[in-house]
């Protein structure tokens, strides 16, 4: 006598092969994506520092030495884990004025601002922005400078008179 055999456990085989073949694709899609998001061109950090420096910087400071937020320079960031930054920079801050990042940045963007932040080379406080009158006032500056100088030495003579 011959055993029947369910017709959905004889699909069961194809079934198996076609939600494998499905998850080695999406984990390569996956891997693959991860691999081309770690590593940024040198125009992208350039833009990420940028966006530091404009977005970030309107509440923590042009030169994040803080505003609004809090300062975001090395030594206030001291002892703060990598992972614990790069969280609060994808989830925000619940009930501050500090927006979540995660659907505007990849994973990889936030962790590279993350590392900035904590590395040596976030020279942001040394940011001064320029205007379009910084030239202008760089002259203004000069001239200033100038005639305090004169008007320093000219004093100095009329004592010395």
């Amino acid at each position: 006598m011959q055993q029947k055999t369910n017709p959905a456990v004889r699909k069961l085989p194809l079934l198996s092969a076609v939600i494998y073949f499905i998850i080695t694709g999406l984990v390569a899609l996956a891997t693959s994506n991860n691999a081309s998001a770690n590593e940024l061109t040198p125009k992208q950090k350039q833009e990420l520092i940028y966006l530091l420096k404009q977005d970030c910087g309107s509440c923590h400071g042009l030169t994040m030495q803080g505003g609004l937020g809090p300062a975001l320079l090395k030594k206030n960031l001291k002892g703060k884990p990598l992972n614990y930054i790069e969280i609060v920079i994808s989830e925000g801050r619940p009930g501050t004025p500090m927006p979540p990042w995660k659907e505007i940045l990849t994973k990889a963007e936030i962790h590279f601002i993350a590392e900035y932040l904590l590395s040596d080379s976030n020279v942001l406080a040394n940011y001064l922005p320029k205007t379009k009158h910084s030239s202008d006032d760089e002259k203004v500056n000069k001239k200033q400078k100038s005639a305090n100088s004169k008007a320093t030495s000219v004093t100095q003579k009329n004592k010395g008179s």
